[in-house]
């Protein structure tokens, strides 16, 4: 099986191993975490792993699969950082910050938990 970091210009292509691929989910790079993200022919659990990457980009990669990313566990600063579910599109934004404006018009329950503003 072809390996990632030997590829010219990091571009992942053909098939990566489960052991390969476990690496490059837990490494700092980036960008081949996105690249890696984007594969359709992943391992289920290396998609949960990646989902929960602190780096945006790598999680809307993730999301870009036809799947969902959600933060569920990190630190304080990266929590500050991060928002905990990928960007919403305009339209469900908008119902997500009606109903939330209805149950909660006066803005106390756990506000900027789901979305800054909301």
């Amino acid at each position: 099986m072809q390996r990632l970091e030997s590829e010219s210009a990091g571009e992942v292509a053909g098939r990566v191993d489960y052991e390969t691929a476990k690496r490059l989910a837990a490494g700092g790079d980036v960008s081949k975490r996105t690249k890696l993200a984007a594969r359709s022919d992943l391992s289920p659990e290396i998609l949960v792993y990646l989902a929960n990457d602190d780096a945006l980009a790598v999680r809307r990669a993730v999301a870009a699969s036809s799947g969902h990313a959600t933060l569920f566990c990190a630190p304080a600063d990266i929590r500050a950082a991060v928002e905990v579910f990928q960007p919403q599109e305009a339209a469900l934004a908008g119902l997500t910050a009606r109903l939330k404006e209805n149950f909660d018009p006066r803005g106390v329950l756990n506000p900027g938990r789901m979305q800054a503003g909301v």
